[in-house]
């Protein structure tokens, strides 16, 4: 199967702009590279897992992970938190003490709400679609569902 997910833009190393909608099977066909690039989807998986026992639709990863850098230090990510059931959540996505130890030693990256602020006035959801230089990008939208079918 080919990916959706459009190429990387040459210049910046980013995805073009807009939400390319994907499967787990095109995320981890684009996006599984190396070891490492491995290490850190069997981290999402994990978190992608339980964010979709408690009802979570979709989740865009980003940062380094999205780009063409071959080994991203780490991964973000913002789910829809008004599609969970915080119930079934389990208490590392939601803990953010120590700079998200936990969340990043369990699921290798850092997963945030999309209506959190980035930075005030700017949620993760939009914080998400430029980089550190304010250089616009688009985003891989991952499909969170329970089965993550192999498709």
């Amino acid at each position: 199967m080919i990916s959706v997910i459009p190429p990387f833009d040459c210049r910046a190393g980013y995805l073009p702009l807009g939400v390319h909608v994907a499967s787990w099977h095109e995320v981890v066909e684009r996006f599984a590279t190396n070891g490492h690039r491995r290490d850190l989807l069997g981290g999402l998986y994990l978190a992608l897992l339980n964010l979709a026992d408690a009802g979570c639709r979709s989740v865009p990863p980003d940062g380094g992970f999205v780009s063409s850098a071959p080994f991203p230090e780490d991964y973000d990510a913002a789910w829809e938190s008004d599609a969970a059931d915080s119930d079934r959540l389990g208490p590392i996505l939601l803990d953010f003490s120590l700079g998200r130890a936990r969340m990043k030693a369990k699921y290798a990256g850092e997963l945030f709400t999309s209506d959190r602020e980035a930075r005030p006035g700017v949620p993760f959801a939009e914080f998400f679609q430029v980089d550190r230089s304010e250089h616009p990008k688009g985003l891989s939208r991952l499909i969170c569902r329970c089965s993550y079918d192999h498709e």
